[in-house]
């Protein structure tokens, strides 16, 4: 008997990993901004921040995830009551997404979250992150990374 074989489309295809981290921010942390040939996701894992974006303002609350595009001026600061945990993951990509991404702010659900924390981890497995933002090499690949790593990134991403 021959089965169907059905393609699998690439709506949305990840080229590269260029950061993922956990940031804690402090109630009164600032970051001045910055714009960056990269997708940058920031998910709100604890506490809340304010995001300028596209001269728009919108707070980041716990549980709560902004898509950023490429070349898209960003600037992220505490909300001024409470420290915050924040999730960051850089990528490089191929492909139209759709419309929305990128646009606003998304709640995440429990399983989301979950996989979210599982990219940091299997990125933290396959790379160290330098503590320094302002070098070019935010990770640096482990030599002992496990077999097929990048491949569970790129899937989970």
């Amino acid at each position: 008997m021959e089965y169907q074989e059905h393609a699998l489309q690439d709506l949305f295809r990840i080229d590269g990993i260029v950061n993922a981290r956990r940031l804690h921010c402090s109630r009164d942390w600032q970051f001045e901004g910055e714009r960056h040939s990269c997708w940058e996701l920031q998910y709100m894992a604890d506490g809340n921040t304010f995001v300028h974006l596209n001269n728009r303002f919108y707070r980041l609350q716990k549980g709560e995830l902004i898509l950023f595009r490429p070349d898209s001026f960003h600037v992220v600061y505490a909300d001024g009551e409470a420290p915050a945990e924040m999730w960051v993951i850089s990528f490089s990509s191929a492909g139209n997404p759709p419309a929305a991404v990128g646009r606003g702010i998304f709640s995440v659900s429990a399983r989301c979250e979950a996989l979210l924390r599982e990219i940091l981890e299997t990125v933290e497995d396959g790379f160290r992150c330098s503590e320094r933002t302002d070098v070019p090499e935010l990770l640096q690949r482990r030599q002992t990374a496990p077999p097929g790593n990048d491949q569970l990134i790129r899937i989970r991403l």
